[in-house]
């Protein structure tokens, strides 16, 4: 792998506009020109730097949520480097919670953040806490989010955003959060 295996990441990394109004980008590369909202994010260690086709999704889906009227209050399960976070906040969340378990996640979702000029709490935890949000979203295996459907229902306020799932995985998937 050699010495600068934790830096082979930016390679192949550049920026990304998604959706309509968000542009993701490492912080080696330029500001987006034409008014979108900008995005610094150096995952480092951290899964998550927009280019998977799940997180574009999510994206799309919380910038559609709030271009309808900005959610009060969020959970970012498996938050990763903290991308959906950060966007949901620039996007006029108010109040956001980032959960990950892992703790370099935790610490990179932190930074992020703090890059990008936004508050959000950002926690060690493999499971949902007793609490609820206007927005739930969650971009892990279907495996893990089947297993923790009971307790991360019980956190949805109003809408639930779930990714990170093959095709044939949706339909389990679907089922169990409707029986939760």
């Amino acid at each position: 792998l050699g010495d600068d295996w934790e830096t082979a990441w930016q390679k192949n990394w550049q920026a990304l506009p998604v959706g309509k109004r968000l542009w993701v980008r490492p912080s080696f590369c330029e500001p987006p020109t034409d008014g979108r909202i900008d995005i610094v994010l150096d995952p480092g260690m951290a899964f998550g730097t927009g280019q998977h086709a799940t997180t574009q999704l999510c994206l799309a889906a919380i910038e559609r949520i709030c271009g309808e009227q900005a959610p009060q209050s969020m959970l970012d399960m498996g938050a990763g480097s903290g991308l959906l976070s950060i966007a949901a906040a620039k996007l006029g969340v108010k109040k956001v919670l980032a959960m990950d378990n892992d703790p370099t996640a935790v610490e990179a979702c932190r930074v992020n953040a703090k890059i990008n000029g936004v508050t959000i709490q950002s926690e060690l935890g493999d499971t949902p806490p007793h609490a609820t949000f206007d927005l739930v979203v969650s971009n892990i295996l279907a495996g893990p989010l089947m297993d923790m459907a009971p307790k991360l229902a019980a956190c949805v306020g109003k809408s639930l955003v779930l990714s990170g799932l093959l095709t044939m995985q949706a339909e389990d998937v679907c089922r169990t959060y409707r029986e939760a």
